[in-house]
């Protein structure tokens, strides 16, 4: 927690985990590298578990947005990542672009693509890019 930058820390109002990697990943340059931020995030969590002998898998699926373009991340030190899925819009409900969710919405998965695990995802209008994650 101590690694969020200190303008930002006053906006942390919750104790949960999602909004600090949130903070972390602005504090890492998430507004102007997001790939770059994830990675700086989940390195120094990964860090501070090996510092403190904390050997429970670090476990996530996480999205990061600039209102034009969302980048997501579906990573698991130990390969058992949470889910994560895409699908065009325009065949799941009448809109343009792309869905993420953490796991298929309605009874019909055939629209839906899951993300491999330990890959960074870029979407931008319709288009989906994704590169396999690295960490330390």
């Amino acid at each position: 927690m101590l690694d969020v930058e200190p303008g930002l820390f006053r906006y942390i109002h919750g104790s949960t985990d999602s909004e600090l990697f949130f903070y972390l990943l602005l504090t890492y340059g998430g507004s102007d590298d997001p790939q770059g931020a994830f990675t700086r995030a989940v390195n120094r969590v990964l860090e501070v578990m090996h510092q403190f002998d904390i050997e429970a898998p670090f476990r996530m699926s996480a999205a990061l947005t600039n209102g034009k373009t969302v980048y997501a991340l579906r990573f698991a030190s130990d390969d058992q990542a949470p889910s994560l899925f895409y699908g065009e819009a325009d065949t799941l409900v009448r809109a343009d672009g792309v869905l993420i969710a953490s796991e298929p919405l309605g009874t019909d998965p055939g629209p839906w693509q899951e993300v491999p695990q330990r890959q960074f995802l870029t979407v931008t209008g319709g288009d989906v890019a994704a590169i396999p994650f690295v960490s330390a």
